[in-house]
């Protein structure tokens, strides 16, 4: 029987929050990559903030809808699906192609079944899970496009002259 409080962890704050400063430190750490930092700050933040506004609004002024059953994107949904296919895949930057598009892969299912975990302990509705994934998504899928014709991360420890 699947846990679905241990897969639902997988897209906390408490864990995705340090994730993201990761992310951004790994990339902006070298010339060639910081640019992508910087685009993964913005991207990120202002999902983060779209999230944040989005409670604020149902719980500060009762912003919602009662007939979609939504009070504001799922958090642990968003964060997760902005987060794990990029740190999948510039985790991954000295690998294969193959084993590259297995981390990506996996970074794009795992906030799904983050997404289904949310609902299986009945903490969102669907619409703020779908709501939330996404947005997630869209972040992490404009982060990624934007990476296209660029240097892809090949992390190492840098090297001092």
């Amino acid at each position: 029987m699947l846990d679905w409080y241990f897969l639902t962890f997988f897209g906390d704050s408490m864990l995705l929050l340090p994730c993201a400063l990761i992310l951004f430190l790994l990339l902006i750490a070298s010339p060639a990559t910081r640019a992508a930092g910087w685009q993964w700050a913005l991207i990120f933040g202002f999902t983060g903030g779209l999230v944040c506004l989005s409670k604020l609004a149902f719980m500060g002024w009762g912003i919602g809808s009662a007939s979609y059953d939504f009070t504001g994107f799922s958090g642990h949904s968003a964060l997760a699906a902005s987060i794990w296919p990029p740190l999948l895949w510039t985790l991954t930057g000295r690998f294969s192609h193959p084993i590259r598009s297995i981390a990506l892969l996996t970074g794009w299912i795992l906030p799904f079944a983050i997404g289904v975990s949310r609902l299986e302990i009945r903490v969102h509705s669907v619409s703020e899970v779908i709501s939330g994934l996404i947005l997630g998504y869209l972040a992490s899928a404009l982060f990624l496009w934007l990476q296209q014709s660029k240097t892809r991360p090949h992390l190492s420890w840098p090297h001092f002259a």
